[in-house]
């Protein structure tokens, strides 16, 4: 028996006694003039995607899914709606970067952005503090040797202190990533601080001592902090600043995206 819609004087006595002859019988067929019948459904699928790391933690990772109905049904392109919830507290923030139905397939493509907030206040910052404290030493006396040194030297001991336990807590790859050259590159100029003052001392050692002649009377003015140097320790503050100014550009193309 086939139900259609009532008009609209269905509350007369022969109408409800025919609508409840209909309702009393074991099955019912709906027309589509009658009412909309919607499927929801959930489901879980686990999908792989390959998580290219050379720029962490900098990266963006596109993984790309294919949903695929079966029995030959097709996708309702003008209810289709794509939306990817937002999990701020994950190490990823997803989104999804378009999708494309084609008849049974649906291909979705999510954009996974790392957060990487965490990574500059614990890592990238505490190596810019040991650099500066690493080039301070430039301004230490020439004849105090030790100190510059041992300054330095320990800079170094706390860089691969923290390098070593950084690199335990991330993924294992076989290529080299972006903060692994962040963390290269700082050990090179600490250690290039500790080259230019060994050779400052070796040089100090084979040049004789210069007579300073003192004029009666005049007295000394002050120098400000740059001109209180040596041209040695000039010399090799600015071999660092080369240093710097020509390894952060290679280091900013390879980490961006």
């Amino acid at each position: 028996m086939t139900c259609s819609c009532l008009p609209s004087d269905h509350h007369s006595p022969l109408l409800r006694s025919a609508t409840n002859a209909t309702l009393s019988s074991t099955e019912i067929q709906f027309s589509p003039q009658c009412a909309q019948l919607w499927l929801e459904t959930h489901h879980q699928v686990t999908v792989q995607c390959t998580f290219l790391l050379m720029r962490f933690p900098f990266e963006n990772v596109r993984c790309v899914l294919e949903l695929k109905l079966q029995d030959g049904q097709l996708w309702d392109l003008q209810n289709l709606n794509v939306t990817v919830p937002t999990f701020n507290h994950l190490s990823y923030l997803i989104t999804h970067a378009g999708y494309e139905p084609h008849d049974s397939v649906l291909t979705v493509a999510l954009l996974f952005r790392r957060q990487y907030s965490g990574y500059v206040v614990t890592t990238f910052i505490p190596i810019l503090l040991l650099v500066t404290i690493a080039f301070l030493t430039f301004f230490f006396h020439r004849d105090d040797f030790t100190n510059r040194v041992m300054v330095t030297l320990s800079v170094l001991i706390v860089l691969a202190s923290l390098f070593s336990q950084t690199a335990a807590n991330l993924p294992q790859t076989s290529y080299v990533k972006c903060i692994d050259l962040v963390f290269l590159f700082a050990i090179f100029l600490i250690s290039l601080v500790i080259v230019c003052h060994v050779f400052l001392s070796l040089v100090d050692r084979h040049t004789a001592h210069a007579v300073i002649k003192v004029s009666p009377g005049v007295p000394n003015k002050p120098h400000r902090w740059f001109r209180s140097m040596t041209l040695g320790n000039r010399a090799a503050l600015a071999v660092c600043c080369c240093a710097v100014i020509t390894g952060v550009p290679t280091i900013v193309i390879q980490c961006h995206d």
